[in-house]
């Protein structure tokens, strides 16, 4: 019977075919695909890939081990064999093992070889300083060098302070494991990682001790992840350690002791994570970034410094966590330049300035912090809210502390803090006693918190402390304040009317807390400065003489007391002309014995914040011979007052009296940082600056 097939039919059945044939095809090639995709996970992380730069990878890529073909190339030292023709005949995966003895050679490293020595303190492998690196590996997926000691020779070739053009070992675009070496004696860089902008490979450096090169121990650069990890970086020339550019690691468990720079540096976009690490002896500072990237710092111990323990610079999150720096040259950690993120769980101690320091509008959260022992603050910031945080036993404090313990209700500690102020009549480098400033803090507010706030805490104060005189002093000091708000600070025909009995009734409330502050057994000059500056409000003409007069009996050497009672001698309240002048003169003749002139001098500074201008100053009637008398007296006693507010305060009082030579060696202390406070002007500064270098002028 015969069978008609149509044409139709025969198109629909070609089309299965067809569909059959590439699903086949299909099939076949996911079967390869799959036998083959290990090998090239594998070399995966040293392929070119696209970096978005400037984000921290922190180690993307991981090296692959070497897997070992069995074969052992031996190198033996008494043999004419050298280890680079050993290398150049090794196939991926084999040993190339070194016997003990000193070999003069350089080496360029093969792919997938096993370089390893005997033993790190008996082979060594020294290159000629001016040919090169000792060990170079570029452009290769992986390598493993371990027990090896690689070093320069020829080193006296180069001058003492100079730098070279070689590392001891150069690795570029590649993946590489080093551990248990010795490098040392480099011109230049003991290790040098580079990486182009194309490649992203992993360097995993381990137990090496790497110490004595003329620049950085480990250099890192480029692109590329690199992992640090239990090495010892010794006295090189630079950094122990430095990443840059865009290079990301993670550095962990290392020493970096006794470098001449800092033991380690993160700059330009490096990302780096930095744990549990010693950073200890380096002339510069243990610790420092700079750079755009987030950075994690923990559970380090940076001691004995010469600058910082960890310095972080920058507009950038960062979270140091659990890091201990004690007795470094300047402080513990320093935050400045716009810093945000955490500072948490620290212990900075024995630092001969702060504990912690937080400058230039940064922002962290600062918590759970212990900092004791300082010479300085115990944590020194210019404006950022502080968490609470422990500080003790500390030579100084900040403002900021005092509202930290005030808002906290912690008045255990303002206690301890003030009496401990009190009774060793603590004074600060610049010569300020820590006593007025201490109460000063209770003036101002905390962040968004008005100041009037504090007046509450104070009572809650004294409600747990009802036989301690602090709390009542900084009670009064902020119902003075807040009279004096409500008032103004202009001239009485300035002050709405409305004004005047509230501010009345806040000073006489004040004055009440100060005649019960007296009561107590503790005796503190500040009640009665205090007690001037509300019988001034008060026109109580009587109080403000009889409330010096006990104040001085208390502390003579208290030249806070000396500014209050010499402001109601001004003209603006009740003083007559030469009272000011007089006041400075007793003063200076009731302590000469103990302070020479210093107490002339301080009112004399004083007064250039109180006159208008430099006539008004002159006509103040100051003597300038012992305005510059004073200021040798204290100078001897606080060497550390001169800062540059001071410096323009002393060339004003120097212009006002025609000392010219004064006035030309303060102005070059100047410079350019010229203080408005002092001068009122820019013209007003030109104008006495050209007069002090003109010999000629009068």
């Amino acid at each position: 019977m015969k069978i008609l097939i149509s044409k139709k039919f025969k198109v629909v059945i070609a089309v299965l075919f067809f569909v059959f044939a590439i699903s086949v095809v299909a099939f076949e090639f996911s079967i390869y695909f799959m036998q083959h995709a290990d090998n090239r996970t594998k070399s995966l992380g040293t392929q070119p890939v696209t970096l978005k730069t400037g984000v921290i990878q922190h180690v993307i890529t991981k090296l692959e081990p070497i897997v070992p073909s069995g074969r052992i190339l031996q190198v033996d030292s008494k043999s004419s064999q050298t280890i680079q023709s050993a290398i150049d005949s090794a196939k991926f995966g084999d040993t190339v093992h070194i016997k003990s003895g000193v070999y003069t050679e350089s080496l360029t490293l093969k792919d997938g070889i096993i370089l390893q020595g005997e033993d790190c303190n008996t082979v060594i492998i020294e290159g000629d300083i001016r040919l090169g690196p000792v060990l170079k590996i570029e452009n290769r997926q992986n390598a493993h060098i371990s027990k090896l000691t690689l070093r320069h020779y020829n080193s006296d070739i180069i001058e003492d302070n100079s730098e070279g053009q070689w590392p001891v070992v150069q690795i570029k675009n590649s993946g590489a494991l080093l551990e248990h070496l010795i490098i040392c004696d480099s011109s230049s860089n003991g290790i040098r990682i580079e990486n182009d902008h194309s490649h992203v490979n992993h360097v995993l450096i381990v137990d090496c001790t790497i110490y004595n090169n003329r620049s950085h121990g480990v250099l890192v650069r480029g692109d590329g992840n690199v992992e640090l990890k239990n090495n010892t970086c010794v006295n090189n020339k630079r950094n122990g350690i430095h990443f840059m550019d865009y290079s990301d690691g993670i550095v962990q468990g290392n020493l970096c002791k006794n470098n001449v720079h800092n033991g380690m540096t993160i700059q330009d976009n490096a990302g780096v994570e930095v744990s549990a690490n010693t950073f200890c002896e380096n002339k510069w500072t243990g610790i420092f970034f700079c750079s755009n990237s987030e950075f994690n710092v923990s559970d380090n111990n940076c001691f004995d410094n010469g600058l910082n323990g960890i310095e972080i610079k920058g507009q950038t999150n960062i979270s140091a966590v659990k890091n201990i720096c004690r007795c470094n040259g300047i402080n513990g950690i320093v935050l400045c330049n716009g810093i945000t993120g955490n500072v948490r769980e620290n212990i900075c101690a024995e630092n001969k300035w702060h504990g912690i320091s937080i400058a230039n509008n940064c922002a962290p959260r600062v918590d759970n912090n212990k900092c004791f022992k300082n010479n300085k603050c115990g944590i020194y910031d210019d404006g950022a809210m502080l968490g609470y945080n422990k500080t003790y036993d500390n030579n100084e404090f900040c403002e900021q502390e005092i509202h930290m313990y005030l808002r906290s209700e912690d008045f255990d500690e303002l206690e301890k803090m003030a009496s401990q102020i009190r009774n060793e009549k603590r004074r600060f480098s610049n010569g300020n006693w820590q006593l007025d400033y201490f109460y000063g803090a209770f003036e101002t507010g905390y962040g968004s918190r008005p100041f009037e706030d504090n007046a509450g805490y104070c009572e809650k104060w004294i409600a747990k402390y009802p036989s301690s005189i602090t709390p009542r002093i900084a009670l009064a000091i902020c119902l003075d304040r807040q009279g004096w708000r409500i008032r103004g600070h202009g001239y009485s025909n300035t002050v709405s009317p409305a004004a005047w009995q509230p501010f009345e009734q806040g000073l006489s409330k004040a004055l009440d807390v100060l005649k019960e502050a007296e009561k107590l057994d503790v005796k503190d000059p500040t009640l009665y400065q205090e007690w001037i500056s509300v019988a001034m409000g008060l026109h109580k003409l009587d109080d403000i003489e009889t409330a010096f007069k006990k104040g001085v009996a208390i502390d003579q050497n208290y030249y806070p007391l000396y500014y209050t009672r010499g402001f109601a001698y001004l003209s603006r309240w009740y003083g007559k002309p030469g009272q000011y002048e007089q006041l400075a003169r007793e003063a200076a003749e009731s302590t000469k014995n103990e302070l020479g002139q210093s107490l002339y001098f301080m009112l004399a500074r004083k007064m250039t914040h109180y006159a208008k201008d430099i006539n008004e100053f002159r006509e103040s009637g100051f003597d300038y011979k012992r305005i510059k008398q004073g200021q040798k007296d204290f100078a001897r006693q606080f060497p550390g007052f001169r800062d540059i507010e001071n410096s323009n305060r002393l060339c004003f009082m120097a212009c006002a009296y025609g000392e010219k030579e004064d006035a030309r060696d303060y102005f070059i202390d100047i410079g350019d940082n010229w203080d408005e406070k002092v001068w009122r002007s820019s013209e007003v500064f030109e104008k006495y600056k050209s007069w002090a270098r003109n010999r000629d002028e009068n």
